[in-house]
């Protein structure tokens, strides 16, 4: 395969992984909306918790760096808690 063709196949990827992100984003709006209608604090160290763990484990089946997804989730974290905060 060509440089010019696999870099068009990451240009596609990154469009997809864009739209992903803010289909997350738009649910983490909608779980502010009902954290807040509950009466719940943002933070759910908890459930980052758990996430971490097992996109962590997913990682690794990928030969993905630990280090570089527990980093990217944190971000993805830190984003969606100021979506939420939006709300």
């Amino acid at each position: 395969m060509n440089l010019d063709k696999l870099r068009s196949e990451i240009d596609i990827l990154d469009v997809q992984i864009i739209s992903l992100l803010g289909k997350r984003f738009e649910l983490a709006r909608q779980i502010g909306r009902e954290k807040k209608k509950m009466r719940l604090r943002v933070l759910d160290q908890k459930r980052e918790s758990f996430i971490l763990e097992k996109n962590t484990k997913l990682a690794e089946k990928e030969k993905l760096s630990k280090n570089f997804i527990e980093q990217l989730f944190r971000l993805i974290f830190a984003e969606s808690k100021s979506e939420q905060q939006k709300v």
